[in-house]
Order: C-alpha cells, then structure tokens, then sequence
C-alpha cells in the first residue's frame, strides 16, 4: 500500500515539461489475463487460450483495458503519489499498440508534456502527461495522454 497521507513532493511548480518518472515492472499472468476479461472484456482471445491459438495474435492476450489498470497502479506507485494531484478529469488520448501476452512484464515511463498555472485560480493548474507501457523487450505497447489538476505550493501565490 502506498502512504498517500505524507506531504507531497512535488507541486505543478516543481514540474517540467521533459521531466519524466519511471515506474517499477509488473508481470501478468494468464490467471489475471482472463479474470479481468471475464468480468470486463469477454472477448474470446482473452478469456479461452485455446480458442485464442486460433486468433490474429496466435494466443491469449490482456484486454487494453486490463493494461490500462496495470499502467495507472505502476504511476500511482511510481510518481502521481508524490504529487500535490487534485483529480484527472480523463484521458485524452489511449493507444493499444501492441498485444500483452501472459508472462509479460510491464514499466511506465511517464513524461511531463505541459505545465499551466490556472489563470482564475491561482492555488492551482494542470499538468499534462504521456506514459509509455513498456514490455520487457523495451517495446512500447500501449501510449496514454492524461490530464491533472493539481495544487500549486502554498508559498507561490
């Protein structure tokens, strides 16, 4: 569990457009392949190996979906937790670039695309941000471009 009670480290002052953060690695398993897609994503090919053989991808692979929660838990761990972060209001832009195979371990390199102070609200701005999902081949498979709110440092307004 991440202590998310400690003051943050970072406020929208404190971040650059360039500024990237790398997350830690997590593996999937078939196990998790197909619980998820059985709850939120019954598409054949990734809930029935067998079937899936048969498929475009030659085997069962993770629902974009899946991995889109795989990325947000390894950015939540990995830096939004030590940023003054009020809320996201969506994702802007979400590619599935490449299947996620059981067995497959993932990273997140988030990279800091555009920082704003509020011009109406000067305890706050937003922030935008890409993450790349990496397998352990170093191969981008899927991109995320996001928006934040978040709180500017107390002393600076």
């Amino acid at each position: 569990m991440i202590d998310q009670t400690s003051p943050p480290e970072y406020y929208l002052d404190d971040l650059e457009i360039g500024m990237t953060f790398e997350s830690d690695q997590y593996t999937i398993t078939e196990e998790e392949i197909i619980t998820f897609a059985k709850q939120y994503d019954p598409i054949y090919f990734h809930v029935d190996p067998e079937a899936a053989k048969k498929s475009e991808f030659g085997g069962l692979i993770a629902s974009g979906w899946n991995t889109a929660g795989i990325a947000q838990r390894l950015s939540v761990q990995g830096f939004m937790h030590k940023i003054a972060g009020i809320v996201s209001p969506g994702i802007e832009k979400m590619y599935f670039l490449k299947p996620v195979f059981p067995g497959d371990t993932l990273r997140v390199a988030s990279t800091i695309t555009e920082v704003k102070p509020s011009q109406s609200k000067p305890d706050r701005g937003v922030f935008r941000y890409k993450h790349k999902v990496f397998n352990q081949n170093d191969v981008c498979v899927m991109t995320i471009e996001c928006m934040v709110l978040a709180w500017r440092r107390p002393d600076t307004h």
